[in-house]
């Protein structure tokens, strides 16, 4: 069997084509889902109508969402909002709800990966106290930056997850 010149042609074309125009990065996330960065409490409730106020792990009063499911985990979803009224929504955080599972990490990971490409960061916390160890995994974006965290440890009533999508607050010398 021989090869016609012509799709010899095509075939050095396609691999130039790839060479030259390597994967686009992801697009940066400008909050979570319909979450944007600067939204009012108002405009939150109205984004997502089964927002409620709930007291978090810390006893904080918080908006959010209880019993969000990504994937077959149940999340606790907190809408964490800046000091001054005019900066609105600065994070989003989520927590697991009951027992955590190794799947369910690397499940939350692998569609991290997905979305948004290789890590920018990743650590392991060795814990002596608690016998285990954080992972942490971090992307950062020019306006955002989202954290994975799992923490497994032989005592899995110590394990948790949580997932964190934070506004980056600019830096002096961008404000000058």
């Amino acid at each position: 069997a021989t090869i016609s010149p012509m799709r010899s042609i095509g075939a050095v074309l396609s691999l130039f084509a790839i060479a030259a125009f390597p994967q686009q990065k992801p697009d940066a996330p400008m909050g979570w889902t319909k979450a944007k960065w600067g939204m009012t409490k108002g405009e939150i409730v109205k984004a997502f109508p089964e927002a409620t106020e709930f007291y978090n792990h810390l006893t904080r009063r918080t908006l959010g969402l209880r019993h969000f499911e990504i994937g077959s985990q149940k999340l606790s979803v907190m809408f964490v909002f800046g000091d001054e009224p005019a900066e609105g929504l600065t994070g989003v955080v989520m927590e697991s709800e009951g027992p955590f599972f190794d799947l369910a990490s690397s499940a939350f990971l692998t569609r991290l990966k997905d979305k948004y490409g290789a890590p920018t960061e990743t650590t392991t916390d060795d814990d002596r106290s608690l016998d285990g160890k954080t992972n942490h995994w971090e992307w950062d974006f020019q306006v955002t930056s989202i954290s994975l965290a799992f923490g497994d440890f032989r005592n899995p009533k110590y394990d948790f997850c949580i997932l964190q999508y934070r506004k980056k607050q600019p830096k002096a010398q961008d404000v000058l």
